[in-house]
């Protein structure tokens, strides 16, 4: 149910509710349904870290940075409502150590 503004009763703004998990058009929860998940691109970079114990780090060379080879991929998610029938597309980044 929603009030003449469009909103939710008992919402604020504040306590919006996660995108992950409402339609952006009919904002109906846990009707996000995916249809298809397509590859975009795949990339490699040198991400400065934190040194750690496991790492060997001591005080000594606990200053000198520290690179890690992380492997980016990213997808376009394809969505439905299973509601309202809206489709819209997400893109997301998945990050792991190369």
């Amino acid at each position: 149910m929603q009030t003449k503004t469009g909103k939710s009763p008992g919402r604020t703004e504040s306590e919006s509710l996660p995108f992950e998990i409402v339609c952006p058009q009919c904002h109906r929860l846990f009707t996000k349904e995916l249809e298809k998940k397509e590859f975009v691109n795949h990339d490699f970079a040198m991400v400065q870290g934190e040194p750690s114990a496991l790492e060997g780090a001591t005080k000594a060379n606990a200053w000198q940075p520290y690179y890690v080879r992380k492997e980016f991929s990213r997808y376009r998610y394809h969505y439905k409502c299973k509601h309202c029938g809206h489709e819209w597309t997400e893109i997301k980044t998945e990050v792991k150590e190369a």
